[in-house]
């Protein structure tokens, strides 16, 4: 490794300069560990009642599938990334991040009802309803049934 990336953090060897960069890195996204890391879990749980769902349905596997969940996983990542820098460097009084990774918690949990629909035959979203109306679930679907017809 040249010397003069070495000096750029005063690492006196090529590792050291790996475990410092990295060090760096990790402080300054710090600050998105948790909220990345909860849209993850989110992106693997839709993933798996997904791939489950697919399979009560007789769908073949298909690996477009997974790099969809992959890109998700990369293009998330990066969605949470830029809410923090405008919130952090260019609007400090709104929390950017917070509305972008809600925004794709939602979109996420949307999935992951459907997919619980599809496999269990139950509606969550439902229970969610009438839990938020303070009705019984029962209440919730006879309405929906009325509309329907």
């Amino acid at each position: 490794m040249p010397k003069q990336l070495l000096n750029l953090l005063n690492a006196s060897s090529t590792i050291d300069f790996f475990m410092k960069l990295g060090l760096w890195f990790m402080a300054i996204l710090g600050p998105i560990y948790d909220v990345v890391g909860a849209i993850l879990l989110l992106i693997a749980a839709d993933f798996a009642l997904g791939y489950r769902a697919s399979r009560k349905q007789k769908v073949p596997f298909s690996w477009a599938k997974v790099t969809h969940s992959i890109n998700k996983v990369i293009f998330y990542s990066l969605i949470v990334f830029v809410g923090w820098v405008i919130e952090s460097k260019i609007i400090p009084g709104i929390p950017f991040m917070r509305l972008m990774a809600g925004f794709l918690a939602l979109q996420e949990l949307r999935s992951i009802l459907s997919n619980f629909k599809i496999i269990f035959g139950i509606d969550l979203w439902d229970y969610i309803r009438a839990a938020i109306k303070r009705k019984s679930p029962q209440e919730i679907e006879k309405k929906k049934k009325d509309e329907s017809d």
